[in-house]
C-alpha cells in the first residue's frame, strides 16, 4: 500500500493523507523464444560455427594478415585520409582484439 498526500485545492486548506491500495496490472500471455535460434531465425549452433570458422582462418593468416594491415594503416595515416584512416585503424584495432582475446567454447 501506498501513502498519497493529497494536496488541498484551496490556499490554506489543511493537506490529508489517504492510504491507496495498489493496482496490479493484468498479466500478458507473451510467447517464448524458441530456444537455440536467434532473431533471425538462423540456429545459434550454426552462427558459433562460423564465428568459430572465422576465427581459425584469422589465425592461420594473423602473421602476414597483421603486417599487411598494419601498413595499410600506415599508409593511409601518412596519406592522412581522415576517415578513411579512422575506418582502416578500427578495422584493424578489431581483428586485433578479435584474434587475440576471442576464445572459442571447445576449443
Amino acid at each position: 500500500m501506498g501513502l498519497v498526500f493529497k494536496f488541498p485545492e484551496k490556499p490554506g486548506a489543511a493537506a490529508r493523507l489517504e492510504i491507496i491500495k495498489p493496482v496490479i496490472a493484468p498479466q500478458v500471455n507473451t510467447p517464448t523464444p524458441l530456444s537455440g535460434v536467434s532473431d533471425m531465425g538462423i540456429p545459434e549452433s550454426l552462427i558459433k560455427h562460423f564465428i568459430n570458422a572465422l576465427w581459425v582462418i584469422t589465425l592461420l593468416f594473423w602473421p602476414v594478415l597483421r603486417w599487411i594491415m598494419a601498413l595499410d594503416v600506415v599508409f593511409q595515416a601518412v596519406r592522412m585520409a581522415g576517415v578513411t584512416f579512422v575506418a582502416h585503424f578500427l578495422i584493424f584495432a578489431a581483428v586485433t582484439y578479435f584474434a587475440t582475446n576471442y576464445k572459442p567454447e571447445n576449443y
